[in-house]
């Protein structure tokens, strides 16, 4: 079977877009802290690692990375092309301790379009809802954060033929990102994960790029 080299492959993409997003949230965090430092000299320090729920909201690109050779090996068509994913995101979570905050999340993937050689054309849609942790490396304004979380996976496949199937499996994901605080109750999150999939949807496996805000209450 060809699930061990996709494995590998897509751990080995992981891996590079991690390294990635890291150097570019350090990037980031440097002009961001000093920021903060003029923030905080306008009035009284603010506790923004504090306790407490939160809601967040926005948008997420994903690009799939095993269904394009999956279709291929399935409809026996060749040069099958999947559009970039585009989609929503919201949660919903407790911040229980400075360094921890626990989340249900939920990612819709609308309409990804699928094309084949020049005249097949067919769409997927893709939805998870997780549960997922997230340790906090930093507790100030710029908060980086790391996420592991697991959950469902839902997907409607319209294939070539016309057809549709539906499937649900389990699936976890990982991640990092951050959150830049503009205010004490506004906080605006830029992330980066891999969502993977079992069973009968293994080659749905995603890369998946979320920006959106969050509110703490």
């Amino acid at each position: 079977m060809h699930f061990a080299p996709h494995f590998a492959q897509a751990v080995s993409s992981t891996r590079t877009g991690l390294g990635r997003l890291f150097l570019l949230i350090s990037l980031l965090a440097m002009p961001l802290a000093a920021a903060a430092e003029d923030a905080a000299a306008d009035g009284a320090a603010v506790n923004y690692a504090r306790t407490g729920w939160y809601l967040g909201a926005g948008g997420v690109g994903a690009s799939y990375r095993g269904l394009e050779s999956h279709i291929e090996d399935v409809s026996g068509v060749a040069d099958v092309n999947v559009e970039t994913a585009i989609g929503l995101q919201l949660s919903a979570g407790y911040r229980g301790d400075e360094h921890l905050a626990v989340e249900l999340a939920f990612n819709f993937l609308d309409d990804t379009d699928i094309k084949g050689g020049t005249a097949q054309r067919g769409w997927v849609d893709s939805w998870t809802a997780m549960a997922i942790t997230k340790p906090y490396l930093m507790t100030g304004r710029v908060q980086p954060y790391l996420l592991a979380g697991l959950g469902a996976m839902y997907r409607k496949l319209h294939d070539f033929s016309g057809q549709e199937d539906t499937k649900t499996e389990f699936a976890v994901r990982f991640g990092t990102g951050v959150d830049f605080y503009t205010t004490e109750h506004i906080a605006i999150s830029l992330g980066f994960g891999y969502v993977m999939p079992t069973g009968g949807l293994k080659d749905y496996d995603y890369l998946a790029f979320d920006w959106g805000v969050k509110y703490r209450f």
